[in-house]
């Protein structure tokens, strides 16, 4: 069986993660090995192996990591846009327009960061990753009340209640892959997050009107969300 062993730097430290196993599970087989700077990354690997008969996963390049789709089936189930439509799909007690709502908030703010993201990895969703994305919807225009038929919507920066919102939601689904049985992740990164207090100016649309969101290609350049993690 492929099992995960740490390594450790001169200073006693843990510098990296290698998976091993024997070739094909003989006490004779070759000895193979892959490196990962993370936990969960190897463990998610040492499983593909272990499902693999210990082989190497199909269309796995060591030192690279998949270079075409074969083998990734049982792994897509928990790449980040999958999971998480499917835990919008499924949610209960909710009416359906708010259901719809959750899912444009996805595709609008979510996923163009974190669609191709493992929902297990500790490399994918940590502070490192999820404090970029919460400045970058500091730094995000939205408009203020309904478009205008004629002309340019009024912008503002999207308020602090709005980023609470989405971060929660984001949260809400790693959460579940906490709670999940067994437990897909150790932790959810999001309750590390230090958040814009929703009192500050701007917290609340002005004569109570709506914020209303604007689609990726309506928001300029300058407030594009940043690349997936790789």
């Amino acid at each position: 069986m492929a099992y995960v062993a740490t390594r450790r730097d001169k200073h006693g430290e843990v510098s990296s993660y290698q998976v091993k196993w024997r070739l094909g599970g003989a006490r004779d087989g070759d000895l193979q090995s892959e490196r990962f700077d993370d936990v969960d990354s190897a463990e998610v690997f040492k499983d593909a192996v272990n499902e693999a008969d210990q082989q190497w996963p199909s269309g796995w390049v060591k030192g690279v990591g998949y270079i075409t789709t074969a083998g990734r089936s049982e792994c897509t189930k928990f790449r980040f846009r999958e999971y998480a439509l499917l835990s919008v799909e499924n949610r209960t007690g909710i009416e359906e327009h708010y259901r719809n709502s959750i899912r444009r908030e996805l595709e609008t703010y979510i996923l163009p960061t974190f669609a191709q993201c493992d929902v297990r990895s500790a490399e994918h969703f940590s502070q490192d990753t999820i404090r970029p994305w919460v400045r970058q919807l500091e730094q995000t225009m939205v408009s203020k009340g309904q478009k205008p038929k004629h002309g340019k919507p009024k912008l503002r920066k999207m308020s602090p209640k709005t980023i609470r919102n989405l971060h929660g939601l984001l949260s809400s689904i790693l959460e579940e892959a906490v709670r999940a049985e067994p437990p897909l992740r150790g932790r959810n990164p999001c309750k590390l997050t230090r958040l814009p207090r929703t009192d500050d100016a701007g917290a609340t649309a002005e004569d109570g009107e709506d914020i209303q969101f604007l689609t990726p290609d309506e928001v300029a350049g300058d407030h594009q969300l940043p690349d997936p993690p790789q």
